[in-house]
Formats: structure tokens, C-alpha cells, sequence
């Protein structure tokens, strides 16, 4: 993971950049763990610490129905019945 990414937090509201692995860091109610995000959506709030939670990207990942083996994997089915 490069430093910029470690370095970038966003908040709540804020629109997820790329769709990926996110950090999660809350105020002092829960431990940090790890979340899917999506690009594309907002980060949401936190329903105890509210708009202290930051989220940082760990790693980027496409959605699988976006990658090329994947596209119309559904025709494909058909096809190969």
C-alpha cells in the first residue's frame, strides 16, 4: 500500500473514491476492523460515534461484475447449458 493511501482518511458523506478494502477507525466504542466499500456510494455514519469514524483505504479491488472474466457471466451460463 502506497503512504498516500495510508495517509488519506475520509468521513462520513464523503463519496468513496474507488471500491476496495477499507480501515475503519471509530471514536473509542469499538475496535477498528475492516469493510467493503464501494465506489460510486458515500461512506456512511456510525450509529454511536456518528461523523468521528474514518475510514482508510487498505486495498483496491474492482467489483466482480465489472471484470472482464465476469461481464455477462449470466449469457454465459445459458450459452454453456
Amino acid at each position: 500500500m502506497s503512504a498516500n493511501f495510508k495517509e488519506q482518511q475520509y468521513q462520513p458523506g464523503d463519496d468513496i473514491p474507488v471500491s476496495g478494502i477499507y480501515h475503519v477507525r471509530h471514536r473509542d466504542h469499538h475496535y477498528d476492523h475492516e469493510v467493503t466499500c464501494v465506489s460510486g456510494e458515500q461512506f456512511p455514519y456510525c450509529h454511536q460515534c456518528t461523523g468521528e469514524v474514518r475510514f482508510i483505504l487498505v486495498r483496491a479491488a474492482h467489483s466482480i461484475h465489472l471484470h472482464s472474466h465476469f461481464v455477462n457471466r449470466e449469457a454465459l451460463t445459458l450459452k454453456a447449458s
